[in-house]
């Protein structure tokens, strides 16, 4: 069997215009998301974190999946307005499900949509997904802040900080939320531990915002300060502290500070009261990740006299009134698992060894559509009748010549390389509907600079001269 392309990927959840269930405060959202098992029922995956008063929540808690590109992957995600403390979600108030396919979230990688209730729109979801990247490396943080402004009239700021990745579009990921601590300008937080990957994308020279903020019980939470630091200047640096600051409108610096130690004074004096404690990395081995390649999706149908006559049960091709084909089957599995990369949903579909109308000439390489000018086909179902009309109008022949329609393969692929913009990666990954690609076909794509997935199998007798 082939390698699966399989690798691990971080979904980051926020919501917009939730319902308000409660009726002296806001909802306290929780998201679960549920995964469809090979039944078609619905398991419990993983959730986030509850937050307390917030229609609007970013949920601070990534959930952590293995992304199959070869594989439709169902996936739920269903908010629930939390009132109690029992781990049952089933005596907690709806607040809307969105169904997707991971693969179309991974494609996107911001996938947003509407969160719906008995086919009502009840506010939005989105839903960022992001490669893990670094192996398994944990990072051990302790924080505390000392002379805090203080933001509330009566009492002192309820601080809490956020840490958040920088986007390349110079948006920021919130990866962690500290527990709050009430009335104190001094606090410190409890230490916690988080993935490498999770923090910064396991690089330690990406940026990293800190931001402290006091804490409303209506969700209208103030900035106090904010900084953006890299994990290895955290590391190394040998300054007694961070220098953060809260900039108002008069042009005054608030100051909040967190003490930090280079790693060796860190690991010899765990319990010394640094600000910021980083131990016990712990290495794994990291996985290759297929997110974000390029795929081109062309339909290839072999119409030769080895499938057998159409008008004979016993046939690949042969069209039953109560269930699909061979190729019927092959068609919307490959095609499902490759059209959520897609955004057009227009596919070449192609055929080859038979006769075909009107002249009933061999052809090596004609669109199922008979449509020279237009081969593609809008989604998997219109391929699919595209297939069975072209299987009643030709006439099955020979002999198995996968080189024409290979080579078109190779052409739509470099001109699609050719066409990348800068926001596209350069590699092309080809999909096929044959049975199996052979060493020639495989060698054939890598000179060109393409990687076409395969299914390892014997090699077919004719591959035309390619």
């Amino acid at each position: 069997m082939a390698a699966e392309c399989v690798t691990r990927v971080e979904l980051h959840i926020s919501c917009r215009g939730l319902l308000d269930r409660d009726t002296t405060s806001k909802s306290d959202p929780l998201c679960a998301l549920y995964i469809q098992d090979s039944l078609g029922k619905w398991v419990e995956y993983a959730r986030t974190e509850k937050i307390q008063n917030n229609l609007n929540p970013d949920f601070a808690k990534g959930i952590v999946v293995d992304y199959y590109f070869e594989m439709v992957q169902k996936l739920k995600f269903s908010v629930y307005d939390v009132d109690n403390e029992t781990s049952s979600l089933g005596d907690d108030d709806a607040l809307g499900d969105m169904e997707c396919n991971l693969g179309q979230v991974v494609s996107k990688k911001s996938y947003a949509s509407t969160l719906q209730i008995n086919g009502r729109q009840v506010g939005t979801i989105n839903v960022y997904a992001e490669e893990l990247k670094g192996g398994n490396e944990i990072v051990n943080l302790t924080f505390r802040a000392t002379n805090l402004d203080n933001k509330d009239f009566l009492g002192k700021s309820d601080p809490f900080l956020q840490l958040s990745k920088l986007k390349s579009d110079g948006g920021t990921l919130l990866v962690h939320r500290t527990e709050v601590v009430k009335n104190n300008l001094n606090p410190s937080w409890m230490s916690f531990s988080i993935a490498l990957a999770t923090l910064c994308g396991g690089d330690y020279d990406a940026p990293i915002r800190i931001g402290c903020y006091d804490w409303d019980e209506d969700d209208d939470n103030d900035l106090i300060g904010c900084v953006d630091i890299t994990l290895r200047s955290l590391i190394d640096s040998k300054e007694s502290g961070i220098d953060c600051y809260d900039y108002d409108d008069d042009g005054s610096h608030d100051f909040i500070g967190s003490t930090n130690a280079s790693m060796r004074q860190l690991i010899e004096t765990k319990q010394s009261g640094k600000g910021l404690d980083l131990v016990n990395s712990k290495k794994k081995q990291k996985k290759k990740g297929y997110v974000n390649s390029g795929v081109l999706y062309v339909s290839q149908c072999n119409v030769c006299t080895s499938n057998g006559d159409p008008r004979n049960a016993q046939s690949l091709h042969y069209l039953h009134s109560h269930e699909p084909n061979e190729y019927v089957k092959a068609l919307v599995a490959v095609g499902e698992v490759c059209q959520d990369y897609d955004t057009d949903k227009f596919f070449p579909a192609l055929g080859f060894g038979a006769k075909i109308p009107p002249g009933m000439q061999v052809s090596h390489e004609f669109p199922l559509n008979f449509n020279p000018t237009n081969p593609y086909c809008h989604g998997i179902q219109e391929i699919v009748l595209a297939y069975q009309n072209c299987i009643r109008q030709v006439q099955l022949y020979g002999p198995t010549n996968v080189a024409p329609i290979i080579n078109h393969v190779i052409r739509f692929a470099e001109r699609a390389g050719q066409e990348n913009t800068a926001s596209q990666p350069p590699a092309v990954l080809a999909k096929h509907v044959l049975a199996e690609i052979p060493k020639q076909v495989q060698e054939h794509f890598n000179k060109r600079g393409l990687a076409p997935v395969q299914s390892n199998g014997p090699e077919p007798p004719y591959l035309g001269g390619l």
